[in-house]
């Protein structure tokens, strides 16, 4: 996928299985259901059973100096596991400072790391955000704004759950 412009959730979703890993994965938009679906997708594929534990860490960005201990579990090793997930919620909370420190982890990263991150927005102005949305694979997660998406979302949910819908009762 293209590096720096982002895709829908449903094009990375059905893309996602067929892409090699990259190091960084920003999800952003307002909807939270549809974020957490592409945050789990992420997971599932790189986690290894039994060792959620130890190789994925949650921070949140609008915590004080939080940016240390992410930074810390990026550099560090997987305990057992293939890859070290570090998830980095309410990117867009975090001073420009602490964002800026994340940049040089994300121009070189381990190999065995993935930083997920995760935000309303991207402020492209910002430095940081700038310099990571270049390096990241860029997601876009917001609620259905037309009727073919609504019933595109909808399509999907209902194959997703094993569930067939009149097309008739699909059509909005």
């Amino acid at each position: 996928m293209k590096k720096g412009a982002a895709v829908p959730h449903y094009e990375f979703l059905r893309e996602f299985p067929k892409q090699k890993s990259a190091p960084v994965y920003w999800i952003l938009g307002n909807e939270e259901y549809l974020k957490d679906k592409v945050q789990k997708a992420i997971v599932s594929r790189f986690k290894t059973e039994g060792c959620e534990d130890f190789d994925i860490s949650v921070f949140y960005g609008d915590e004080k100096d939080i940016v240390y201990q992410a930074a810390e579990q990026l550099e560090m090793m997987p305990f057992m596991a293939k890859y070290k997930i570090v998830i980095l919620k309410k990117f867009d909370k975090m001073e420009s400072k602490h964002k800026s420190l994340l940049i040089n982890l994300c121009e070189s990263p381990l190999p065995t790391s993935i930083l997920i991150l995760s935000s309303e927005k991207q402020d492209k102005r910002l430095s940081g955000d700038k310099a990571i949305s270049k390096i990241a694979e860029n997601i876009s997660c917001k609620h259905p704004y037309n009727s073919d998406a609504i019933s595109r979302w909808l399509s999907s949910e209902l194959r997703s759950r094993n569930i067939t819908m009149n097309t008739e009762a699909n059509a909005i």
